[in-house]
């Protein structure tokens, strides 16, 4: 039986993530991780889903995210675990040579996450996430004005690689552009028509 602080995702990533704002805890529901190519580059996309908890007398649960983050676009990688041991930062959350957020969180509205460091690493055999910043949220009764203190630290499962608006019959030839050393599986179309490559087992 899954307890009241305890997800189907906590009993498969075997142990318990978490996201803190301003103080407050959330477990975490879901962590995923993918590798995006676009026909302009490539980048990773993270994405952080929670359980509910009362905040300020309403049941929410934030989702957190972070996809064009600039120290980590357009990095050609052999195998998708040259991400383990990255660790990046930005001090404002756009990017000012394309506009991109770089990251956000959604509460009750999307908004920024600033003064950020996001690291990659390896916990045993797993992927894990350590993840701190200043999210623009309004809890003026939760915290100083600025901003909310995040924190999250959590299991991350990786999916694989999505390439978006690329003809089938050239997806995997971008691929390969940017993933140099991986063998995939045959592809899967997603509801976007985009096509997701997993990750074969060596």
């Amino acid at each position: 039986m899954i307890s009241e602080f305890e997800t189907e995702y906590d009993l498969k990533m075997g142990k318990k993530g978490e996201v803190k704002i301003a103080g407050l805890s959330f477990p975490v529901e879901k962590a995923v991780l993918c590798g995006q190519v676009f026909p302009n580059g490539f980048n990773w996309s993270l994405k952080i889903s929670t359980v509910e908890r009362e905040l300020l007398e309403e049941m929410v649960g934030p989702f957190v995210y972070a996809e064009c983050i600039k120290a980590l676009r357009n990095r050609k990688i052999s195998r998708w675990t040259d991400i383990i041991g990255q660790k990046v930062s930005w001090e404002q959350c756009y990017d000012e040579e394309t506009g991109d957020r770089q990251a956000g969180i959604c509460l009750w509205t999307h908004e920024d996450i600033n003064e950020a460091t996001l690291e990659f690493f390896r916990n045993g055999e797993g992927l894990f996430v350590k993840w701190d910043g200043l999210a623009e949220l309004d809890l003026d009764e939760l915290c100083e004005e600025g901003g909310a203190p995040l924190s999250i630290e959590t299991p991350v499962e990786f999916k694989g690689f999505v390439v978006h608006r690329i003809p089938e019959d050239q997806a995997l030839e971008e691929l390969r552009k940017w993933v140099t050393g991986e063998i995939f599986k045959e592809p899967v179309k997603l509801e976007d028509n985009s096509l997701l490559f997993e990750v074969a087992d060596r």
